[in-house]
């Protein structure tokens, strides 16, 4: 559980959440580390209780009729006031909780945050990769519950958190139930990062419409690699449509920002010489059109677009994140619970006619929890190719090449610099021929030999690939990256004596 938790008390849901934000088990959270104190004399327990406790209070100050949860989930005691009224009693069950420990074991208020696991983490059969330093938490859940969610914040700034269908695009047909089916996925860890290469297919089922059934909206491929450097993570995604298809809405990255009670419903947004101010809920739907393409939010998370369409913030007039139903005639019948800052890339919002094979977005994102936006490369789509490729400096100064093929065939991809490959979502490709010509050949651009890729371990279809520092040699120009894969290449450095240092 405390890999999962942020260090100020707040979980870090990697597989979301379909029902009210911040209540049930965050709320008792706070028996488990009162217990985790007590009896495994835990010594980080006390101080995310503490934290979480003026979260708690926090909010509490901005209710005028001093309930807990008054002003964000306002909705629901109109609509559900039975519900609303229950959740009020689980906070103040828990709370009561802490009321008696500490009276009996007041020395649990003077622990500290000392030393939290970070490290990688893979789960298979939710088809789940994580890591976490000290200044990154970045996931991937493949089952999550609006499957499926990418997450990346700094511990430090976890109301940065939020999961719906966070980070991986929106696709809504004019059907009551949206869903998501998985075609092929890919997925790694290793030292400091993870990769993803994921395909799956957006579904509009139970439409108005007599004798229409469930119907195929559209494709999305998508590859992220969460960087070794403890900051950097990089996105590429694409959307078609595979036939024609009315849709209510689209929305390309869809990255959810929470911008409510927590933050002080204010979150400053830089672009360049411009500030956005956005703060509260307005009473109109807004779409802000950003000038630029690096955006820095409060100072601390950066986000920058390699290449795709033009991004915009969508302010929600509304408290949009809701309990989830996969039937929309029922979707947020209670209420939201929190509202958020959309940045998407492209928004467009329906009835949008689209024809088959056509192209709904096709981007790449340069992510950094520690507010840099200047180490970004570049990024290509090279032309007539399924290959994308976007090239970034990490925080550690070395250089990063992330290539994924988005096609059904294997593709070339070539690269003329000294690297190592540092991990890959699938099977590692042996010299062989292709198109008559030796890879073997191909790449020996440096005098150096094909790269050789030490022991891999088959999971699922999937293949972790653990480079051992003496396996790292330097390799010269050209992969075959095979289909619905990704590979991590990251670029040699020299030292003082002119040697390859990795």
């Amino acid at each position: 559980m405390k890999y999962f938790t942020c260090p100020d008390g707040r979980l870090w849901r990697i597989g979301g959440d379909m029902r009210v934000r911040y209540c049930y088990c965050q709320d008792y959270m706070i028996p488990v580390w009162l217990w985790a104190a007590d009896y495994l004399k835990d010594a980080d327990a006390g101080a995310m209780e503490n934290r979480w406790l003026e979260t708690v209070q926090k909010e509490q100050a901005v209710n005028e009729n001093g309930s807990f949860l008054g002003k964000r989930l306002a909705d629901m005691r109109k609509m559900e006031p039975v519900y609303f009224h229950r959740l009020e009693g689980d906070r103040a069950v828990s709370l009561s909780y802490d009321l008696y420990y500490t009276r009996h074991c007041p020395c649990f208020s003077n622990c500290s945050v000392s030393g939290l696991p970070f490290d990688s983490w893979k789960d298979d059969f939710h088809g789940a990769v994580t890591v976490r330093s000290s200044n990154r938490m970045a996931s991937f859940v493949r089952e999550a519950r609006t499957r499926p969610t990418l997450l990346v914040a700094s511990p430090e700034h976890s109301d940065m958190l939020e999961w719906h269908w966070n980070g991986v695009g929106m696709v809504e047909g004019f059907g009551i139930r949206v869903y998501t089916g998985m075609e092929r996925e890919a997925y790694s860890i290793f030292p400091g990062g993870f990769l993803s290469c994921v395909r799956w297919h957006w579904v509009s089922d139970e439409q108005a419409t007599e004798g229409v059934g469930a119907e195929l909206a559209a494709v999305s491929d998508f590859a992220a690699a969460a960087l070794p450097d403890g900051v950097t993570t990089l996105l590429l995604e694409r959307t078609r449509t595979p036939n024609l298809v009315y849709l209510r809405s689209i929305k390309g990255l869809h990255w959810n920002l929470p911008n409510d009670v927590f933050n002080g419903e204010l979150r400053t947004l830089r672009c360049g010489e411009h500030t956005f101010r956005l703060r509260g809920i307005p009473e109109e739907e807004e779409i802000i059109p950003l000038p630029g393409r690096n955006f820095l939010f409060d100072d601390c998370f950066a986000v920058r677009q390699v290449y795709g369409a033009a991004p915009v913030i969508v302010r929600p007039a509304r408290r949009q994140i809701a309990i989830h139903d996969p039937y929309r005639m029922c979707y947020g019948h209670s209420g939201g619970n929190l509202h958020a800052l959309e940045l998407c890339a492209p928004y467009r919002q329906g009835p949008v006619v689209c024809r088959p094979g056509e192209c709904l977005y096709d981007n790449a994102w340069c992510i950094s929890t520690d507010g840099d936006v200047i180490r970004l490369l570049s990024g290509e789509v090279p032309c007539n190719s399924e290959i994308r490729v976007v090239q970034a400096e990490g925080k550690d100064r070395r250089r990063y090449i992330f290539v994924a093929n988005f096609g059904d065939e294997p593709e070339l991809f070539r690269w003329p610099g000294e690297g190592s490959v540092v991990s890959e979502s699938g099977s590692p490709t042996s010299p062989g021929r292709k198109g008559g010509k030796n890879l073997a050949e191909a790449v020996n651009l440096s005098g150096e030999p094909f790269v050789r890729f030490p022991e891999v371990y088959e999971e699922r279809g999937a293949s972790v690939l653990e480079v051992a520092e003496e396996d790292r040699v330097p390799v010269a120009g050209c992969w075959e990256i095979k289909p619905g894969k990704a590979v991590l290449i990251q670029e040699n450095s020299k030292n003082e004596k002119g040697k390859s240092d990795r």
